[in-house]
C-alpha cells in the first residue's frame, strides 16, 4: 500500500480521496500529492494485490477481496491515528459512499489524533470508470463487473458534496484544491519520458517548464517542476 519511497513529512496532514472503482484516485490524484506532502499513500488496490487469492487469480478476484482489503486498510489507520507513525502525512484512499461511515472511519479518528482532514474527489462519472476499468482488466486482468461500478452511482459525487462545504477541526474547509504545481527529485533510472506519462503532461511542456536543452540527459538529484493533473 506504500507507494511513495521518499522522505516523509510529520505535519499532521491527511487527504482522504474519494471516488469510485477505477476513477483515477491514484493515477490523477493520490500518487503525484504523496510526493508533493511527502505523505505515506493507503490504497486498497494494493492491498489486494499482497492478498493469495488475488495473486492466485492474476487479478480476477480482485472485486472479491474488495471487502477484506478495505478491512486491512481500516486496521492500518490505526497506526497513524494511534501508533508509531502517528502525525506522518497519509493519503487515503476510499470510494466514499456512505457520509457517515466517512467520518466514523476516517474523519473523526484523524481529527480525534490531531490530523488536519481534507477531501479531494476524484470526479470520474460512472460511465467513465466503467470504460477505464475495462481498458484496465485488458492490461493487468484485473476484473470489476459494471454493476460494481455502476451500483454506487453518484454517491460518492453527493458525499462529496455534502462535507466539502463544512469546516473540519481546524477550522478550514474540508475541501482540498491541490496545488497546481509541484517538483520532483529524479532518481536513478528515471526519463523525461517516463516522467511526463506519470505527470500526465506533454514531454515538450516538461522541458520547457525546466529550460532542459537535451531531453535525453537529466540526472539523479536533479529536480523537475511539473503540473498537477486535476481534472
Amino acid at each position: 500500500m506504500y507507494k511513495y519511497d521518499g522522505s516523509l513529512k510529520y505535519d499532521y496532514q491527511v487527504v482522504i480521496v474519494l471516488g469510485l472503482l477505477a476513477s483515477g484516485k491514484s493515477t490523477r490524484y493520490a500518487d503525484p500529492l504523496s510526493e508533493s506532502l511527502g505523505a505515506f499513500n493507503l490504497d486498497s488496490d494494493v492491498i489486494k494485490e499482497m492478498l493469495p487469492e488475488y495473486k492466485e487469480s492474476h487479478g480476477a478476484a480482485a472485486q472479491s477481496v474488495h471487502q477484506e482489503s478495505r478491512e486491512i486498510l481500516n486496521n492500518v489507520v490505526k497506526s497513524f491515528t494511534e501508533g508509531d507513525k502517528k502525525g506522518c502525512n497519509v493519503i487515503v484512499q476510499t470510494i466514499g459512499n456512505d457520509y457517515d461511515a466517512l467520518r466514523s472511519r476516517y474523519v473523526e479518528p484523524f481529527e480525534k489524533a490531531g490530523y488536519n482532514v481534507k477531501i479531494l474527489l476524484a470526479d470520474a462519472k460512472p460511465n467513465e470508470s466503467l470504460a477505464r476499468a475495462v481498458m484496465r482488466g485488458l492490461r493487468t486482468g484485473r476484473i470489476i463487473t459494471s454493476s460494481a461500478i455502476i451500483g454506487y452511482g453518484n454517491d460518492p459525487q453527493n458525499v462529496y458534496n455534502k462535507i466539502s462545504v463544512m469546516t473540519n477541526s481546524k477550522g478550514e474547509l474540508y475541501a482540498y484544491t491541490p496545488e497546481t504545481s509541484s517538483t520532483y527529485t529524479v532518481v536513478k533510472g528515471d526519463t523525461l519520458y517516463s516522467l511526463a506519462k506519470r505527470f500526465k503532461v506533454a514531454l515538450a511542456d516538461l522541458v520547457s517548464w525546466n529550460g532542459i536543452g537535451n531531453p535525453n540527459l537529466i540526472y539523479p538529484g536533479q529536480v523537475l517542476k511539473y503540473s498537477i493533473v486535476t481534472e
